[in-house]
């Protein structure tokens, strides 16, 4: 699921920028990418049984981070519109028989992907995850039960990046950096059971301080245990405000931050709803700003935060 926080904070934006050279690099466990170098790497990611509207989803930026490399180590953003890498190749695995694939990248793109994705950007010297999800799904309603095994392969993408030799020069594109996804479990689905009131949706928050609510709710087709948890990049060390990912004027010294009834929401952590059935249940979560380091500066503000269901 997608949600966009996106306002214009009444200040003047101010962006000064140092001058250096860029590149691109990427961890994962046991993993170190370069787009100097480029190659062909692989990640095992957990599979659970991961409910997320009719998607089974896996988010790649747990196991993925990458960084804009400056030869200067200024730790800058980049200007907007330099931004620095997309996807141009993605593919669902061939044995994952009974399902379709689509990739999240701040819009949603089927299997295999034909083109390439929007682009991204990252701070300098500085490790982010990436913004990207893996999500499963039947091919068709009523499918079987379908078993992945512990080390088959889920999916295949590659990363095409740019990067300039210094100030005033033109970019060029890099070698390309290519991850193959593998199943570090064995794991079993089940043809779907609950259904969201919405898989993608765009929340407008108002003029700073303002909040919105969100209006996103689930039910299921006979009662079961459900609990969701958020997922995304965030800023601070208790992991309750999602970064600024807007790449066009974006404001500084400010992120997003959800809330439930009893307070404000940390990513990876499980919140029960307790049995849901037949009638619909509101999660109940708000979005507001929230400061982050630095001075605010007036400009754009915009993240992409998932929300995930676990049913038992």
């Amino acid at each position: 699921m997608k949600i966009n926080g996106g306002a214009t904070l009444l200040l003047l934006l101010a962006l000064f920028l140092s001058e250096s050279a860029y590149a691109v690099n990427c961890q994962a466990p046991g993993v170190q990418a370069s787009d100097a170098k480029g190659g062909t790497f692989n990640v095992y990611v957990h599979v659970g049984p991961i409910y997320y509207g009719d998607r089974f989803v896996i988010y790649l930026g747990d196991y993925i981070q990458c960084e804009s490399h400056s030869a200067t180590g200024n730790a800058s953003v980049l200007p907007p519109g330099d931004d620095l890498w997309r996807i141009q190749n993605a593919s669902l695995s061939p044995s994952l028989v009974g399902f379709s694939g689509s990739i999240n990248f701040f819009n949603w793109y089927d299997l295999p992907l034909m083109g390439s994705t929007a682009s991204e950007s990252y701070q300098t010297n500085l490790y982010n995850k990436i913004s990207l999800m893996l999500a499963l799904q039947f091919a068709t309603d009523g499918a079987p039960g379908v078993t992945v095994n512990a080390g088959q392969l889920l999916a295949t993408f590659t990363m095409a990046s740019r990067a300039t030799a210094g100030p005033n020069s033109a970019y060029q594109e890099t070698l390309p950096i290519t991850w193959n996804i593998y199943a570090q479990n064995d794991v079993s689905f089940n043809a779907r059971g609950c259904d969201v009131s919405s898989n993608n949706m765009t929340i407008t928050l108002p003029d700073y301080p303002g909040t919105a609510e969100i209006p996103l709710s689930i039910h299921c087709d006979q009662s079961v245990n459900i609990s969701y948890y958020l997922t995304g990049t965030t800023t601070d060390s208790a992991n309750t405000i999602f970064s600024n990912t807007a790449s066009a004027s974006p404001a500084t010294g400010i992120g997003v931050q959800l809330s439930s009834r009893t307070g404000v929401i940390a990513t990876n952590n499980n919140i029960s709803l307790g049995l849901v059935g037949t009638s619909p249940v509101d999660l109940g979560m708000t979005a507001s700003y929230a400061r982050t380091n630095g001075q605010v500066v007036a400009g754009n503000v915009q993240s992409l935060i998932g929300v995930m269901f676990i049913y038992q």
